[in-house]
């Protein structure tokens, strides 16, 4: 079937405008008919409001449309319906250079014969032992 015919298929059987698979859905409809049951002062629900959702960033947005609290919410909605909401909603993502807040810099993991705390433990059995010369304190230090 070609796809001139799949469009005239989907225009004249379901009654679908030819235009709507590329049109993007319209994020503040999304919300109100999807969301704003719980997300309205006076609904019960301990949800934030439409004031605050404002003031979040999309990414966290997405973030629990996709993986936390709103995870089952949004379920029945698509990937664009979901970053239509998102984009409706959120704040843009600050556009940040460099590494993550509060990551710690790079540094050489250990290597045997002299534990460090690089990540993980000081040795390959994980033991946490750090030797009093290498951690600097001493017993009589330790109260």
């Amino acid at each position: 079937m070609t796809f001139f015919m799949m469009r005239l298929f989907l225009l004249l059987v379901l009654g679908i405008p030819q235009n709507a698979a590329t049109e993007r859905p319209d994020g503040a409809h999304m919300f109100q008919t999807v969301c704003y049951s719980c997300h309205h002062p006076g609904s019960g629900y301990p949800a934030p409001s439409l004031e605050q959702l404002h003031q979040m960033t999309r990414g966290s947005i997405l973030r629990s449309l996709e993986s936390g609290r709103m995870r089952e919410q949004s379920a029945g909605l698509t990937p664009e319906e979901r970053g239509a909401v998102t984009d409706f909603l959120g704040a843009p993502d600050p556009i940040t250079s460099g590494p993550p807040a509060g990551t710690c810099a790079a540094r050489d993991f250990s290597i045997a014969g002299d534990p460090s705390w690089s990540g993980w433990g000081a040795d390959l059995t994980n033991s946490r032992f750090q030797p009093a010369g290498k951690a600097g304190l001493g017993r009589d230090a330790v109260t």
